[in-house]
């Protein structure tokens, strides 16, 4: 759930564009460049992601990616300035995915047994799916309601939204365990000679990767999240 939630204070603009523009007092272009920032940033951190998933435990990751991003969408729900905003854009591109993105499917690799990986990844996928429903339908109820006051509305919104992954944070700290052996424990961790091993081989340069996370020892997602 956590997937589907953690990126959508991000990505408000492609459902409440106007809204956003309005509450925030900003213009059509500064939109543009807000998103402009966390895409760059998403971009820089999408390879060292996967070799931090690979360094750092999957619980400790998962509850602080949500933790700090978390505070930064509290500092989005005051309605800052541009500046202000840039910062917390650039922010989240760090916590989402030089933090947070490699240990998703890393997390549902330890936890499933032989055989049980692809019928894991499905009901994520189907988790996923639901909580996005769901988030969804609560935000346009609240931007509806609060409809006569875009500064409200969005305001109500992006605290939800806070809140809920302020949540998944302190569920991650208490549930998430300590894997035995998830650091290096199966050799196959992150190097730079398995690096220069994989640029060698010429599917590499012929083959789109399917998805950001290829380059931690994690399995791959079919569909990547777009930036």
């Amino acid at each position: 759930m956590g997937s589907s939630i953690i990126y959508t204070p991000a990505y408000l603009k492609f459902v409440f564009y106007n809204e956003l523009m309005a509450a925030l007092h900003i213009t059509n272009e500064q939109v543009g460049t807000l998103l402009s920032a966390y895409a760059i940033t998403a971009t820089i951190c999408y390879l060292p992601s996967g070799i931090v998933a690979d360094k750092v435990r999957a619980r400790t990751l998962s509850w602080v990616g949500f933790a700090l991003t978390a505070v930064l969408t509290f500092v989005y729900a005051t309605l800052p300035s541009y500046n202000t905003l840039m910062f917390v854009f650039v922010g989240m591109g760090l916590t989402t995915i030089l933090i947070w993105w490699g240990i998703r499917f890393k997390v549902i690799r330890l936890i499933s047994g032989e055989g049980e990986y692809s019928r894991n990844i499905g009901l994520s996928y189907g988790l996923y799916g639901a909580a996005g429903l769901v988030v969804g339908l609560v935000n346009t109820f609240i931007v509806t309601k609060l409809a006569a006051s875009p500064e409200v509305g969005m305001r109500v919104l992006i605290i939800f939204l806070g809140i809920l992954i302020a949540v998944l944070a302190v569920l991650s700290f208490l549930f998430i365990p300590r894997f035995e052996g998830e650091i290096g424990g199966d050799g196959n961790g992150f190097s730079f000679k398995g690096v220069g091993k994989a640029l060698s081989m010429p599917v590499v340069w012929l083959a789109r990767p399917a998805c950001s996370s290829c380059t931690s020892t994690t399995p791959a997602s079919p569909t990547p999240r777009p930036t």
